[in-house]
């Protein structure tokens, strides 16, 4: 059987304030901005294309439907971000400001992982293969 999906094409968040999430994903993470408008940013990740968008914009490109962040209902997805060393991007983030719900600790499936959220309450998993 052949799978509907063969890939990931873009990934977008919505977020309440499109400024505090340029500075976050640009300043703290160090994602390389690709495009930006007044109502979204596009950032270079390697096989997908990455954006942030105003909510309100969201919900007009999808016709109506009600978009949230999710801090207003609590995490809905979880972003995972591979890395060569966990614990030397933990650090890197951490005096950067970056807050995380976990730090980094070896998963009994063979990875090591540290999980942070974003400003809009976005959760991220960043994860290195301990192989």
């Amino acid at each position: 059987m052949n799978p509907a999906f063969k890939d990931l094409g873009a990934v977008v968040l919505f977020v309440d304030d499109l400024e505090v999430a340029r500075d976050f994903y640009g300043d703290v993470l160090g994602l390389e901005k690709k495009f930006d408008d007044d109502v979204s940013t596009l950032y270079s990740l390697r096989s997908v294309a990455f954006f942030v968008m105003r909510v309100s914009r969201g919900s007009e490109q999808l016709m109506g439907e009600k978009t949230v962040v999710p801090r207003a209902s609590g995490a809905t997805s979880l972003l995972c971000a591979p890395t060569d060393d966990v614990d030397a991007l933990y650090q890197l983030l951490v005096e950067r400001g970056v807050q995380f719900i976990s730090p980094p600790i070896t998963q009994p499936w063979g990875m090591r992982t540290a999980n942070f959220k974003d400003p809009d309450g976005h959760v991220w998993e960043i994860f290195q293969d301990m192989g």
